[in-house]
C-alpha cells in the first residue's frame, strides 16, 4: 500500500493564500522598485527576427501581385453571357470584310461596370489579406520599413 505525506495544516490555510505569505509576498513592490532602478525588459525578440518580419513583407508583396494579376485577368476577359455556358459552345462570331479564313475566338464580355466591381473586389481582397500579413510586424513598432 502506498503512503502518502501529511499536509500540514497552516500550508493549507488562509494565511497563504489571502494573507500574502505565500510564494510571492512581495511581487508588486519588488516590480515597482526594480522599475524606478533600470528598465525593465519583459520581451526581447531573437536577433533572427527581421529575417522573418522581411519575409512577411516579401509575402504580402506577392500576396498583392497575385491579387493583381487575377483582377487584371478578371477586367480583360470576363464573360457574362448566359447563352454560353460549359455545354454549349459560342456560335461563330460574323466575319469582318477582310478577315476570311482568320479564326476568332472573341466572346462578349460583361459589362464594364460589372468587370470594374469584380476587379476592385479582388484588389480590395489582395490589400486585406496583405495588410493582415504586415500587421505583425507593424505591431512591435520597431520592424517597420
Amino acid at each position: 500500500m502506498a503512503t502518502t505525506a501529511a499536509v500540514p495544516r497552516e500550508s493549507i490555510g488562509s494565511k497563504t493564500r489571502r494573507g500574502g505569505t505565500g510564494s510571492f509576498p512581495n511581487f508588486s513592490r519588488n516590480l515597482a522598485e526594480m522599475c524606478t532602478k533600470q528598465d525593465v525588459v519583459f520581451y526581447e525578440p531573437p536577433p533572427t527576427i527581421k529575417k522573418t518580419f522581411m519575409l512577411a513583407y516579401i509575402t504580402a508583396g506577392l500576396q498583392m501581385i497575385f491579387w493583381g494579376n487575377v483582377a487584371q485577368y478578371a477586367f480583360t476577359h470576363y464573360t457574362d453571357n448566359p447563352i454560353f455556358s460549359a455545354t454549349q459552345p459560342p456560335p461563330p462570331p460574323l466575319p469582318l470584310p477582310g478577315t476570311e479564313g482568320v479564326e476568332s475566338t472573341d466572346l462578349p464580355l460583361a459589362p464594364l461596370r460589372k468587370r470594374i466591381i469584380i476587379s476592385a473586389g479582388l484588389v480590395g481582397t489582395g490589400f486585406v489579406i496583405a495588410f493582415g500579413i504586415c500587421a505583425v510586424p507593424w505591431r512591435t513598432g520597431k520592424f517597420l520599413l
